[in-house]
């Protein structure tokens, strides 16, 4: 469940297309224009499709890391017909026009519904002939998030020294310690899977 403040970046980047990383350089891509299977396990559905869609982790993931291909991706339901429902209706969005996209309005889920919220979040590396995986589950995504916010801004009020400016996460603290320490705080589970 996207927030009503992600429901609206959204709606206002309807006629903006998303980035992927690809070698060297970041190419444009439509939201929706791929999709791929992804398994959070069985709590959360088993395998289920999983459309591409704007992140963040395409910006900050090849700063620190010799990756050669980031993309995110977005699964918001486990039902197939709902899925590729929503499928074409990402692909049909950016023909509404931009007056109307002021008009959307975000649905506001309750605190109770956001309190039942799970979200799984995947992550995924491939080399050569080698596949590793890292599915970290949690619930209610308000309070994770709140919960690794505080944790990061009491480490950074902490810490002597350091590098300073726009930093990915994991280029200011060790990836295994925070994972750690993070999942102990909001009670995220997490399952390292290597292939």
């Amino acid at each position: 469940m996207l927030s009503p403040g992600s429901q609206k970046a959204v709606f206002g980047n309807l006629h903006t297309r998303g980035l992927v990383w690809r070698r060297d350089r970041w190419e444009t891509s439509a939201p929706a224009a791929e999709r791929k299977h992804v398994n959070a396990g069985p709590e959360m559905g088993g395998v289920r499709d999983a459309l591409s869609f704007p992140g963040g982790d395409v910006i900050t993931v090849p700063r620190h890391i010799n990756a050669q291909h980031v993309q995110t991706y977005v699964s918001t339901t486990r039902n197939a017909v709902a899925a590729t429902a929503m499928r074409l209706f990402a692909r049909a969005l950016p023909l509404v026009p931009r007056r109307a996209t002021g008009l959307l309005a975000p649905y506001q889920p309750t605190d109770d519904e956001y309190a039942k919220t799970r979200f799984a979040v995947i992550a995924q590396a491939h080399r050569g002939f080698s596949d590793a995986q890292v599915v970290m589950r949690g619930q209610d995504q308000y309070r994770a998030s709140a919960g690794i916010a505080a944790w990061i801004a009491r480490e950074l009020a902490q810490r002597a020294a350091g590098p300073i400016g726009m930093r990915a996460p994991s280029e200011l603290f060790r990836a295994e310690a925070a994972l750690r320490a993070v999942a102990s705080l909001i009670d995220l589970r997490v399952e390292p899977s290597f292939g």
